[in-house]
C-alpha cells in the first residue's frame, strides 16, 4: 500500500476514534444511553460499531462506556461527592447497582474509596 493511502487510513482511524470518544463523552451520563444511539450518531450498524470498538480499544462498547462512567465516578468521589449523587451523575439510576459495579471494577466500595481518597470529616460522610 502506498504511504499516502496508509496515512489517509491512519487519519480516518484517528478521526473515527475521536468521534467515538466525543459521542461517549457527550452522552455517557444518560442512563438510557444505548449502543443503538452510539451507532446512530456514528452512522453505522451496531455490529460494525462493536467490531471497530474492539479493534481500536480492545473492549466492547458496553465495557468502554462502563469504564468511562466508573472513571468519572472515581474522580467525583475523590472530590468528596456523595455516592448517590455520583451514581446519578454518572448514568446509574440505582445507587446499589452503581456500588456493585464500582466495587467489582475497583475492588472497594464507593464509600470506602471516597473515605480513602479524600480528607473528609465525620460530618461530611452521608453514605
Amino acid at each position: 500500500m502506498p504511504s499516502s493511502l496508509a496515512l489517509d487510513s491512519d487519519q480516518a482511524n484517528q478521526r473515527w476514534t475521536a468521534e467515538f470518544e466525543n459521542v461517549i463523552a457527550a452522552r455517557y451520563q444518560d442512563p438510557d444511553f444505548s449502543m443503538a444511539q452510539i451507532a446512530g450518531a456514528l452512522a453505522m450498524s451496531e455490529r460494525n460499531l462493536q467490531r471497530k470498538c474492539r479493534q481500536y480499544f480492545g473492549v466492547t462498547v458496553t465495557a468502554y462506556v462502563t469504564q468511562k462512567r466508573l472513571s468519572d465516578a472515581a474522580t467525583r468521589l475523590q472530590h468528596g461527592h456523595a455516592v448517590a449523587d455520583v451514581a446519578e451523575a454518572c448514568g446509574y439510576r440505582d445507587p446499589a447497582y452503581f456500588s456493585q459495579r464500582f466495587k467489582s471494577y475497583f475492588g472497594v466500595s464507593p464509600s470506602h474509596y471516597r473515605r480513602a481518597t479524600t480528607d473528609v470529616t465525620v460530618a461530611d460522610i452521608d453514605d
